[in-house]
């Protein structure tokens, strides 16, 4: 299964794959508690996997739906206990989260009315790379189930997910998306 990454402990790789357990399937547990507990780890892992399967800086999309005074002059701060963020390859999976309509926005709607949909585009360094979906296929994550999604979803989706690094995100369009 992962005998081309025989180089890497074992215990960070196993560390690793829970973190994305966690963090893809946020049944599966707190994945930022998770990876403040195991970040050592997590890291030596996602290193590795950046280096051999040759992450690019490429841009990415993020799409959220948050109080329109978290954004201050067009700014998005970090919110300090995430520890991770997801973002896509694909501008359009990243309106649909940003959109208020969508189904997925219901209980936002319901909980939080002031909110509304951002789109933030990001490009980020190699090193913020924690997960790649591209990396499904190399890691057999479909095999051991660790998605719980099938190929053409997780493909569709084309996930990437970044180390909090603190910095703020410039959104990119005030209220892109609509209002309910």
């Amino acid at each position: 299964m992962l005998g081309y990454l025989r180089p890497v402990d074992i215990r960070d790789m196993n560390l690793y794959v829970n973190f994305l357990a966690r963090a893809l399937v946020p049944s599966h547990g707190n994945s930022d508690v998770f990876y403040q507990r195991f970040r050592a780890p997590i890291e030596r892992a996602a290193c590795l996997l950046r280096t051999r399967l040759g992450v690019q800086q490429e841009v990415l999309w993020r799409g959220v739906l948050v109080s329109p005074e978290t954004v201050r002059d067009g700014w998005l701060s970090p919110i300090p206990h995430i520890q991770s963020l997801s973002f896509t390859e694909s501008r359009s999976v990243a309106e649909v989260f940003a959109d208020m309509r969508s189904r997925m926005s219901f209980l936002v709607r319901l909980h939080y009315p002031g909110h509304r949909g951002y789109l933030i585009q990001h490009t980020p360094s190699p090193a913020e790379v924690l997960f790649s979906y591209r990396c499904c296929e190399s890691l057999n994550l479909f095999e051991i189930g660790i998605t719980h999604l099938d190929r053409k979803t997780v493909l569709e989706q084309q996930e990437v997910l970044l180390r909090q690094t603190g910095r703020r995100f410039r959104v990119l369009a005030h209220e892109v998306c609509h209002e309910p």
